[in-house]
């Protein structure tokens, strides 16, 4: 009975043992996963600061590239959005209308309902 209570204990303070160091472990997973975390986010972070001053830079030289006068923005010509006008041209629809052309009249050429 005496080596077996003996045998008890021993294995009671292996498992206490391997408790504190399964807490020392737990303790440490919150640094472990943040460094991790960094790690991973670094590049990300370096490639989207790039990103950014990629675009501002394309922002400046598009503006250079565009008139500056208004004038000479007024004598091109409004265009539809590509998607709208390809929409329409698949589906069959006439282009869009002017604002002058709405509402449509009894004589023009509105959409039929059959």
């Amino acid at each position: 009975m005496a080596g077996q209570r003996d045998s008890l204990q021993r294995e009671l303070a292996a498992t206490r043992e391997e408790l504190e160091a399964m807490r020392a472990l737990l303790d440490q997973l919150p640094e472990i996963f943040e460094s991790r975390f960094a790690s991973r986010m670094d590049p990300l972070l370096a490639e989207r600061q790039r990103l950014v001053g990629e675009t501002e830079h394309l922002r400046q030289h598009l503006l250079e590239l565009q008139p500056s006068t208004p004038a000479l923005m007024a004598q091109q010509p409004p265009q539809q959005p590509k998607l709208a006008r390809l929409l329409r041209h698949a589906l069959g629809l006439p282009a869009a209308r002017a604002a002058a052309d709405w509402p449509p009249t009894a004589g023009s050429a509105g959409p039929t309902r059959r």
